[in-house]
């Protein structure tokens, strides 16, 4: 009798760990992307060692490409993204077009469209669809779609839709995205596309009047009085960083959203 009881109850026990077994498999899951954080200082390193007068290696711009676009893909798979970012996102043509570029000492894109360039410093000023690769500081003006790794600062003025990288800070002023025409949108003639810059600085983040972004800091720096991360008149961007390290002036739909994983170094 007793043998049969605990027979009995070995095969309910069965029975239950089968059910939650399928429980598990049955509900979805969400996929994380493999690997740990982007290390964008093996980046920065890369485009440092480069000496104008010679060409960037080609397995350097892919190595460059291959972190920019693990970047973008660890951002697809944030469980909080801003309804007003875009998924799936690309990175521009050029990466796949060039296989390499001249080192030159100051780099100067305008009003140019497509074209890699890597150098010491430089400025983007009225460009779509560009690269530029840096050591130094960089300046992104009135551009559409490009790319800016730098060694340095970045200032990001009156630019949309673009993904800036920078080792030391980055001041974004009056980036937002285009609006759509009539024709684009029937019955609205003003629909925000769903889209935004995705921004990243090493130490220090400034903001103002500014709309739809993902924006972030590495390494805040916390040693001098003001925040690592200041936002003014901005709305619609969540920054991937801790409250504390945040201060807001009339933001409008801004948020600060740390990650319990980092996806990037």
């Amino acid at each position: 009798m007793n043998m049969l009881k605990v027979g009995r109850m070995l095969l309910a026990l069965s029975m239950i760990v089968t059910i939650v077994g399928l429980g598990q498999t049955a509900a979805p899951i969400k996929t994380q992307p493999a690997g740990g954080p982007v290390d964008f200082s093996a980046v920065h390193k890369l485009i440092a060692n480069a000496n104008a007068g010679t060409d960037f290696p080609e397995g350097d711009l892919n190595k460059v490409k291959a972190a920019l676009s693990q970047l973008l893909v660890r951002l697809d798979a944030l469980e909080k993204p801003h309804p007003g970012m875009s998924k799936n996102r690309k990175l521009p043509i050029p990466f796949d077009r060039f296989r390499t570029a001249e080192v030159v000492e100051k780099v100067s894109i305008v009003q140019q469209a497509k074209s890699l360039f890597v150098g010491k410093e430089g400025r983007i000023v009225q460009s779509s669809q560009s690269v530029m690769l840096v050591s130094g500081d960089a300046e992104v003006i009135q551009s559409e779609n490009c790319v800016v790794v730098a060694g340095g600062h970045v200032k990001m003025i009156q630019s949309r839709n673009c993904i800036v990288v920078a080792d030391r800070s980055v001041k974004m002023s009056q980036c937002f995205p285009r609006n759509k025409g009539p024709n684009q949108a029937p019955g609205n003639d003003r629909i925000p596309e769903p889209v935004g810059s995705v921004v990243v600085a090493g130490e220090r983040l400034e903001c103002s009047q500014s709309q739809v972004a993902i924006a972030f800091v590495l390494r805040p720096d916390r040693t001098k009085e003001t925040a690592p991360i200041q936002s003014i008149q901005c709305q619609d961007i969540v920054f991937l960083n801790a409250l504390n390290d945040w201060k807001s002036i009339q933001d409008t739909n801004c948020r600060a959203d740390p990650l319990t994983t980092p996806v990037a170094k």
